[in-house]
């Protein structure tokens, strides 16, 4: 972390003299006078935004033991600090929008006052002093807001959540005692926000959850983490499936426990890559479970945290049984099939193979069935990439 003692650059009486003389460059007039710092709850972190600057002017967040009466300094052309024993802690160029922001551990930014200032061209701004309290969610931003990547990474598309008093039938979860499968307690309402809010730099909220699966919605800011860093990596991914609420997620034939209900899962199309290359991103993403489908790659994080704007506060209990999916081999006289139950999102890939009697690959094939070559002695299937059964025949 950047920081400096202010103390070394005390202005006495804070008198400056021959200040330095700065050509306009036309555009002095509509550059703001005036900074507006506020800050915000990103879960352990507190993000700390100043708005008002110019697109790429430098703004120093300074923080101070209290509000009050600090030094006046002479790089700010004798500003004086309404901040007492101040650091100048970090910085940030302020985007094209003029704000500047930084993403700080909580631990070092509550109790603490905190100010932003610049000096550029003639120009010593500064907000007002504010003071970050957890319990109060920064007078701009509630606790009760998701805040997401958004365009630029920042963290600054923070969404309302509601807690809505009856969400109806469509809203009945299973019942169970694993706090990550606990209903939620707080959904977005897709009624009243912009399906084209940006919640991170390549995908908007109506591409990872839609009216029409349910008008309350959850969907997990470290998911969407994770979502963002895998199409880094491959290019144009396509959400074909994000958010389910529970009525939906039963017509469609989804899993008792799909994680499509609690918004940290997604069934993706890789575009132009590979099904494989979607499934090794994932796992090497974090993903919990991955399931490989014969059009897409189902990727969870079922194993992560709930995050508690919209599972509330709790400690997490032993995992329980979760339905988790299942499949089987099977010889109908003819060939072989690999019937699978409580899967996600369909029907999940079968991959066959054949050996002969040393054990050496006589056959494979793709497919929902196989009927292996005569001098088969052992079959295995690869269901979904999760599950591989292997059998003498």
């Amino acid at each position: 972390m950047l920081r400096w003692t202010i103390g070394l650059l005390l202005v006495a009486g804070c008198d400056v003299s021959d200040p330095t003389v700065f050509e306009s460059d036309g555009q002095d007039s509509a550059r703001a006078s005036t900074l507006t710092l506020t800050w915000r709850v990103s879960g352990d972190d507190i993000v700390l935004e100043a708005s008002g600057a110019s697109w790429l002017d430098e703004v120093d967040f300074v923080s101070g033991d209290s509000q009050g009466n600090g030094p006046c300094l002479a790089p700010l052309g004798g500003l004086c600090i309404d901040v007492t024993n101040p650091i100048v802690e970090t910085a940030d160029k302020a985007s094209l929008s003029g704000v500047a922001s930084v993403r700080l551990d909580a631990a070092d930014v509550e109790g603490r006052a905190w100010q932003a200032v610049l000096s550029d061209g003639g120009r010593s701004i500064k907000s007002s002093a504010i003071t970050v309290t957890a319990g109060s969610g920064g007078g701009a931003v509630s606790v009760t807001d998701a805040c997401y990547p958004g365009p630029r990474g920042d963290y600054s598309a923070c969404l309302s959540t509601v807690d809505p008093a009856n969400p109806g039938s469509d809203y009945d979860y299973p019942s169970s005692s694993d706090w990550n499968y606990a209903a939620p307690t707080r959904y977005l309402d897709l009624n009243a926000l912009s399906g084209n809010s940006e919640v991170a730099p390549n995908f908007q909220l109506e591409e990872l959850a839609q009216q029409w699966k349910g008008r309350y919605a959850v969907v997990q800011v470290h998911a969407v983490e994770q979502l963002q860093s895998i199409r880094d990596r491959l290019g144009v991914i396509y959400v074909n499936s994000g958010y389910r609420s529970p009525d939906y997620n039963a017509s469609v034939g989804g899993a008792t426990f799909s994680r499509h209900m609690y918004g940290d899962a997604f069934d993706l199309d890789a575009g132009s890559a590979s099904l494989s290359a979607l499934e090794s991103e994932c796992r090497s993403h974090g993903a919990g479970w991955v399931g490989v489908y014969t059009s897409h790659v189902h990727c969870d994080w079922r194993d992560d945290a709930q995050e508690p704007v919209f599972f509330g506060a709790g400690s997490p209990p032993p995992p329980q049984n979760r339905g988790e999916p299942t499949a089987r081999l099977e010889f109908d006289g003819q060939g072989f099939y690999a019937p699978a139950d409580n899967w996600d999102c369909g029907d999940p890939l079968r991959e066959w193979t054949a050996y002969d009697r040393r054990g050496a690959v006589i056959a494979e094939h793709t497919g929902p069935d196989f009927v292996p070559p005569e001098d088969a002695a052992e079959v295995e299937v690869a269901v979904g990439r999760w599950i591989t059964i292997r059998e003498a025949i």
